[in-house]
C-alpha cells in the first residue's frame, strides 16, 4: 500500500532513484550533473579547444570571460581585435573595422591588420566582385569582413 504522506513518498522516490543510479553507474558514481557531453564547461567539455573557437565566417575567437570589455554574451572575443588593442592601436569606431591585409582571417599578426572605414572596406572587396548585365551582384562572391 502506497503512503499518502508527501515527505515519506519523496524519501521513497529518492531511495528508488539512488538505487537505480548505483545499479547503472556503480556505487561510487555520486552526483553526475554537468560531467558528461556538452553540458560540462571548460576542459571537461568534449568540445573544449583550449579556449579557442572559430566563428562561422572563419575568424578565431578566444575565451576571455564574461567580464571582459570585448566579450560577447558567451565570453568570447575576436582574436584579431585583441591583438590590435594589445598593440596599443585605437579601438575601432562604429563605422570602422579591422581588415586582414592578406585576406587570411586566421593570420592575426599585428602587421597583417589595418583599420579601415566600412565604406573603404566595401570598396576594396567589391572591386573584385562580378555584376550581371543589370548591374546586380552575382551570387557566390559576397564580401567578407576580412
Amino acid at each position: 500500500m502506497a503512503t499518502k504522506d508527501p515527505e515519506k513518498r519523496k524519501a521513497a522516490q529518492h531511495r528508488y532513484r539512488a538505487k537505480r543510479h548505483a545499479e547503472k553507474f556503480g556505487p561510487d558514481a555520486g552526483d553526475m550533473r554537468g560531467r558528461h557531453g556538452n553540458h560540462a564547461r571548460g576542459p571537461a567539455n568534449a568540445k573544449w579547444n583550449d579556449g579557442l573557437s572559430k566563428h562561422e565566417e572563419g575568424y578565431i575567437k578566444v575565451r576571455v570571460g564574461g567580464g571582459h570589455p570585448e566579450a560577447d554574451p558567451n565570453g568570447y572575443a575576436y582574436l584579431h581585435l585583441l591583438v590590435w588593442l594589445a598593440a596599443g592601436r585605437p579601438h575601432p569606431g562604429p563605422h570602422e573595422l579591422i581588415h586582414h591585409v592578406n585576406e587570411t582571417k586566421t593570420d592575426n599578426r599585428v602587421e597583417n591588420l589595418e583599420l579601415l572605414t566600412r565604406s573603404t572596406h566595401a570598396v576594396h572587396h567589391n572591386a573584385s566582385r562580378d555584376r550581371n548585365a543589370e548591374g546586380r551582384w552575382l551570387p557566390g562572391n559576397a564580401t567578407g569582413e576580412g
